[in-house]
């Protein structure tokens, strides 16, 4: 289990540009990216009885924000914003749902909860300074 949690906080500081090189060429990213978000949610809403108390609550959160950052990316493109909104779509959101829904129920605790309640709430700080970024 200790190899499998630092093996995701490794992936999650890696500060890879999962959108790719030139993301402002690809006009429907965004839409992409939007649709993927989309599809993390109706993930947590499927799962809400295996999550913990509040997971489902601070997805719906990062979600309703990044919805509002990819509208404002489809006015006025930046590059740089888009790949953040990428990575945290692509990767910071999906491992860390992955790392706790593909326990075996029997083998989480308290301590993976809270795990996951605090890689969610690191995602929201990051997610809503990427919105305040833009304004």
């Amino acid at each position: 289990m200790n190899d499998r949690v630092g093996a995701l906080r490794r992936y999650l500081r890696s500060r890879r540009n999962v959108a790719g090189t030139e993301p402002a060429a690809d006009p429907g990213l965004t839409d992409v990216l939007r649709a993927e978000a989309e599809a993390q949610l109706t993930r947590v809403e499927l799962a809400r009885a295996e999550l913990p108390d509040g997971a489902e609550r601070a997805v719906r959160g990062i979600v309703r924000t990044l919805r509002q950052v990819l509208d404002r990316l489809d006015r006025t493109p930046e590059p740089e914003r888009l790949a953040d909104a990428a990575e945290i779509v692509r990767a910071d959101l999906t491992a860390s749902l992955d790392a706790f829904l593909l326990t075996p129920p029997a083998a989480r605790s308290d301590a993976t909860a809270g795990e996951l309640g605090t890689q969610l709430e690191m995602i929201r700080v990051r997610t809503d300074r990427l919105a305040s970024a833009g304004t």
